[in-house]
């Protein structure tokens, strides 16, 4: 009898709970059967009321990324940065031990019983059964046939981007429809839709593109962008509006020639446009050459900056998740990263940079319809500085630029765009997290370069405020430039990032304090919780720590 008991209380202390029952038919079972210590099936949804746990950090709710670690609550799935010894360590979170070891790793996706591994160095795709997770097994796999670009899991899909060299008319039996967007052509991508369940390749097309891509999903359409300079064009313009300005008339002429064969790329007049001025150059007395090149700089930077809209584009291909069709289009400027774009009430919403800081900084804020059209844009904000961090909020945009001071901007995103608000503070941020409607978390660094942590109120966008900042003398995060590696829990408000060799714990309401830094001795990678845990993990341990006593307990994985 006493057997018995201790059976019911392991089971109701692991919240493991089998698929096929519900919580009122809870069963007793034999002291000799196997699934006294495991139910073979729990389901996710039972685990969500059993647990609360922390989920990758992802920039649409709903659509899942692929990261290092993920978690149910009951198991900890940990696959450490490692360049040769790829490991997916399967950690049980109550008696923090190694439950099982997966020689795969790299990239997870944890979607109810299934474990996708995705690995960029052997180039496959892996789902795994991880009902029971002392017997793994494969369901299905791939081999990528190109290289990893990036995915998404949506609902029971993975959205899976891959780049290949050649042009691809058929992957994995299936015939592809191949689009060539106006760019300069690198290589090829493919997009596919993969059932997670059996691995099937649903549909798949394939776009030519460069390597500059940066995509975006939203739960209707997948983006993917390319940068587009015009420079070489640019100075071709230049000299074919200037020429006579600078030399003799038959050079002159021979120059614009070269300019107006159609025969030839850019690139090739580029650089017969540039040898023939050399020439010319070189032919001068000394100092003649050099005020004729210094000249020629100065004029030509001048002309970038007063025609730099025409040269710097970002390229736009829009795959409709349900028809996986393609429309595409183009806004000046490039983007600094996937956050700087935004789907909301079927309208794209960009944010752009143009330049360089010799001819300078434009920024702007450009919204496109559901046809890809322009329906609303604000251009030359905050002219020579740089944008560093964007992120949207519903009809809302919120922006730092820096240059000596960092502004953060408010605008405002209907079909005429406006700056709304502006606070201006020293440093910069390069990652900013909402942690509810009112208020606003940047991390970033400040002008010694030394870590910063700045909390705003956002509640009146005309005027945004800074309610506290937490600067510290360190130099550098993962969570700088990896949203993956942000931890934010809203429950208890705490705030958890991996710092060098270290996770700081914050807690946060209207002021940053910190409330404990876990040591390792590997650099952290990520922090996650569990109820009222923290585990930090880094390559070497994972440490457990609770956030009402603050004590830790260490495992060592390596």
């Amino acid at each position: 009898m006493k057997k018995l008991i201790l059976i019911i209380l392991i089971l109701l202390l692991s919240g493991c709970i089998s698929k096929e029952e519900d919580i009122s038919d809870f069963k007793i079972f034999e002291v000799n059967d196997p699934k006294k210590l495991f139910i073979n099936k729990y389901e996710y949804n039972i685990y969500k009321n059993e647990y609360k746990f922390s989920e990758t950090n992802v920039q649409v709710r709903g659509v899942d990324e692929a990261d290092i670690v993920k978690t149910n609550g009951c198991f900890i799935f940990y696959s450490p940065t490692s360049y040769f010894n790829k490991k997916t360590y399967i950690i049980n979170s109550k008696a923090l031990n190694v439950t099982n070891v997966i020689k795969d790793g790299n990239l997870l996706y944890l979607k109810n019983n299934t474990l996708i591994i995705i690995n960029r160095f052997k180039n496959t795709i892996t789902s795994y059964d991880i009902s029971n997770p002392k017997k793994i097994r494969v369901i299905w796999k791939k081999v990528l046939n190109g290289s990893y670009v990036d995915s998404r899991v949506y609902k029971d899909k993975i959205y899976l981007i891959i780049a290949k060299g050649d042009y691809p008319q058929i992957w994995y039996d299936v015939k592809l429809k191949y689009y060539i967007p106006n760019v300069p052509i690198c290589r090829n991508y493919i997009i596919s839709e993969i059932n997670i369940k059996n691995g099937k390749i649903n549909r798949a097309i394939a776009l030519a593109g460069g390597y500059n891509t940066i995509i975006y999903m939203s739960r209707t359409n997948i983006y993917l962008t390319y940068y587009i300079s015009h420079r070489d064009r640019a100075y071709l313009d230049f000299i074919k509006e200037n020429a006579e300005k600078y030399f003799p008339e038959e050079l002159s002429k021979t120059l614009k020639k070269i300019i107006d064969d159609n025969l030839f790329s850019d690139e090739a007049k580029l650089l017969e446009v540039k040898r023939r001025i050399n020439s010319y150059i070189y032919q001068l007395p000394k100092e003649d050459a050099l005020n004729l090149k210094n000249i020629l700089d100065k004029d030509f930077t001048n002309y970038l900056k007063k025609n730099i809209y025409k040269y710097e584009r970002t390229g736009i291909v829009k795959i409709d998740l349900k028809s996986f069709s393609v429309k595409s289009s183009s806004v000046p400027g490039r983007l600094i990263n996937r956050y700087a774009m935004d789907e909301y009430n079927g309208n794209l919403r960009l944010v752009t940079t143009l330049g360089d800081p010799i001819v300078g900084y434009r920024n702007n804020v450009y919204v496109l319809n559901s046809n890809l059209k322009l329906i609303g844009k604000l251009e030359n904000i905050e002219e020579g500085k740089k944008i560093f961090a964007v992120r949207f909020l519903k009809d809302k945009v919120f922006i730092i630029t820096y240059y000596r001071k960092d502004p953060l901007l408010v605008i405002s995103l209907d079909d005429h765009p406006k700056i709304l608000g502006y606070l201006n503070i020293s440093g910069y941020s390069t990652y900013l997290h909402f942690i509810n409607n009112d208020k606003l978390l940047a991390i970033g660094k400040d002008d010694d370069g030394k870590i910063k942590i700045d909390l705003y109120n956002i509640s009146n966008y005309n005027n945004p405020k800074l309610l506290d900042r937490f600067k510290l003398d360190k130099f550098w995060s993962l969570a700088l430039y990896n949203p993956h590696a942000f931890l934010w829990n809203k429950e208890n408000k705490i705030l958890a990032i991996p710092i060098e060799r270290s996770a700081y714990i914050f807690k946060i309401d209207n002021e940053i304090k910190l409330k404990k830094i876990i040591e390792h001795l590997d650099y952290v990678e990520r922090v996650i919780y569990i109820n009222n845990h923290i585990f930090s993990l880094s390559p070497s341990e994972v440490v457990k720590t609770n956030i009402t006593s603050w004590k830790s307990e260490k495992l060592v994985i390596k």
